[in-house]
């Protein structure tokens, strides 16, 4: 799991939502300061046949979204 803050002042930081994380039994928690720089360790983890899950609040869906866009590669 990958947590991040959300761009939005009501958010929880990343480094409270891994805490919650560890909690709730997630082993392997990474923290991200940005929605963007929390796409990009996924992607950089992730193998050629992995899929990237985005979830959480609309505000980091939104900011996520552009981002995984603009890397997406074009298959046939």
């Amino acid at each position: 799991m990958i947590t991040c803050t959300p761009p939005s002042p009501r958010g929880l930081p990343a480094n409270e939502m891994a805490e919650v994380a560890h909690r709730i039994g997630c082993k392997e928690v990474i923290v991200a300061q940005t929605v963007e720089s929390a796409c990009e360790t996924a992607l950089k983890m992730a193998q050629s046949q992995d899929a990237v899950l985005v979830a959480g609040s609309l505000y980091i869906v939104s900011a996520a979204r552009p981002f995984l866009l603009s890397r997406a590669t074009k298959h046939p």
